[in-house]
This record gives structure tokens, sequence and C-alpha cells, in this order.
């Protein structure tokens, strides 16, 4: 169902159930729609589709079979109107529910030490890394009503595959905002620890990156293994492939593998402590400023790469209740 005026699009089944309503009726539910599209999904405002859904049910419960309400011959002719405005309520009522649960958010959560994949509605398919979260609403991709975008919402890290259907696909981070059709890429956005701003690694296709702060900005990645990194202030630094890590590297971790390429120390013992879900501390006597390049096509383990951090900075490693502990060799225990 359509309004003319404003060209405003019903999903199917609503539409459907309100073609037998009054035209001022059909008017006034449409309005009620479009006002829910102009609210959109508020992160503030947790609702409850089984509390909505109960509380429609409840208005529709049929009355006690036992008792019978008797209708006098003078009251009939107003009994017409009173229907209308309760199918007008009713229908209001499920245009609400529906609403609602549009914009009722749907969150993947994976802990760290794990691995997660996600088929999104649209047909997209999500790899997402360790200790890292993605969002979505439920109305992310309704049959026969098109949004005028698909959204997700990444905290963490993860791969895409988009499935071209002649919308944008957007991917939003904490600074950052990427648009795509029909591609493939990495994002990595990590706020508040030391990597610093959201990286975007295009893997096939074309994107677009935003920063937040500067929407009016953007750059595009169309060179495959090309890197694109928001930094403070809404900059974005961008990298051709031949000047960056290579792609294999980048996406290491979806075979489970584990690289670094010129990190810091410490950065690459957080992302081990993300990845395997173990803790490494105490770092007693260690450059954890010094840069090094670590590489794992597939299964690195976390003695592996102890292993081989230690070979080249001379310390040595333990294991430890909650994980392992790094020293300097005269510190060793």
């Amino acid at each position: 169902m359509t309004d003319r005026k404003k060209n405003i699009v019903l999903p199917p089944p609503l539409g459907d159930s309100l073609l037998n309503e009054p035209e001022g009726e059909r008017r006034h539910i449409v309005q009620i729609w479009d006002l829910l599209e102009e609210v959109g999904p508020s992160d503030q405002v947790e609702v409850s589709t089984d509390e909505a859904w109960s509380d429609l049910v409840d208005r529709l419960e049929p009355p006690n079979p036992e008792s019978r309400s008797i209708i006098h011959r003078n009251d009939r002719r107003n009994l017409y109107p009173r229907m209308v405005l309760v199918g007008a309520a009713i229908a209001a009522a499920v245009v609400v529910a529906f609403g609602i649960w549009l914009f009722v958010p749907i969150t993947v959560a994976v802990e760290p030490g794990e691995y997660g994949e996600v088929n999104l509605p649209d047909g997209s398919v999500v790899e997402i890394n360790s200790a890292t979260e993605l969002r979505y609403t439920r109305g992310f991709d309704v049959p026969g009503w098109s949004r005028a975008e698909r959204r997700v919402r990444l905290t963490g890290e993860a791969f895409f595959r988009i499935e071209p259907a002649g919308r944008s696909f957007v991917v939003e981070t904490s600074d950052a905002r990427v648009e795509a059709l029909g591609t493939s890429f990495n994002v990595l956005s990590r706020p508040g620890t030391k990597e610093g701003g959201t990286q975007v690694t295009l893997a096939s296709g074309r994107i677009r990156l935003h920063a937040t702060s500067a929407p009016d900005r953007a750059v595009i990645l169309s060179d495959h293994g090309a890197v694109g990194i928001v930094s403070d202030g809404g900059r974005i630094r961008t990298s051709a492939p031949e000047d960056t890590a290579p792609l294999e590297h980048v996406l290491a971790w979806r075979a489970r593998g584990f690289a670094a390429v010129d990190r810091p120390l410490d950065v690459i013992l957080d992302e081990v402590e993300r990845r395997y879900g173990v803790t490494i501390a105490p770092r007693t006597g260690v450059d954890l400023t010094e840069p090094m390049s670590l590489f794992y096509l597939r299964g690195g383990t976390v003695d592996q790469i102890l292993r081989d951090v230690c070979l080249i900075q001379g310390c040595t490693y333990r294991e430890t209740s909650r994980g392992f502990a790094l020293s300097a060799p005269e510190q060793s225990l």
C-alpha cells in the first residue's frame, strides 16, 4: 500500500489489512507509520516486543461468552461509527507494534577466544573475529518493503561479504561509516584501545569511507588491498596495496591464523589476549614499544607466538593460572 502524496510504502501484510478501512482512517494510519519511520531506531530506548504483543492481545481479547450486550434498536444507528473507530484503533495498534518490532536490535556478541559467522536476512555473510559485537535491527530486510539502506553497527573486527541488492550496505563504527554495494571488505574498530580509529581493508569491489565527525568528506577505495584509516579530527588516511600489509596477513584471522606487521609489542600482546581468550601479565622488563612482525597463516598458538616473541626480545615466558607471563631473563622464575 502506498500513500500518493508522500509515496510512503507499507509492508504488504500491513497494507493489505487496511484495504477495507475508510479512506480517512487509512490516511491516519499511514501518517502514524511515517512518524515511526522518521523516528527510526534508538540506542537509548530498550523496548520489549513481548510486552507490546501481550498488550495488543489483551486489547483484542474477545469478551466473556457468558456476558451478553443488548443493543437497542435506537442505538444501532451509532453502531457502525463505533465499529469504525474500534477497527482504526486496532489497526493503529498493529502499526505501532509492528514498528516497535522493526526497530528492536539484534546483537551478536563473540567472546574472546571465539569466532562467529552470521548470515544476514539479505543473504550477506559476516565473519566475526574474537571480542567483537555486531548489531542490526529486525527490520534490516523486510520482504516486500525496501528501506533506503541496509545498516549494521560493529565494535571489534569482522569481514563482510555483501550480497548485491540495489541498496547501499552501511557498516557504522564509533567513528566511521563504510558504504558498499556488492563487495567484500574487512573492518577493524576497537575504540578505547591502542590501535586507534577504524581501519578498513578492501578485498573486492568498491567502498566509500566517511568519518562520523566529517560526513561531508569521504574517500573511495577501489584497489583490492587498499586501506583506509580514520584518525582523530575526522581525517582519513589511505594507503595503496603496495604500501600496506599483504591482504593475506590482514585476513589471517579468518583461517584462525595470526599476523602483525610492524606493530608495537604491547599491541600484539593485547591482540593475542583477545584472539585466544588468555591474559598475558605481567610483562616485566620487556620492551613493549618495539615494533615486530609475525605471521602464522593458520593454526598459530599462544605458545608459538610467545616463543617467537621471546626469541626476538631475548625474554622468557611461563604459564600462569590465568594465562602467561613475560619477563626479562634475569627476572624469570
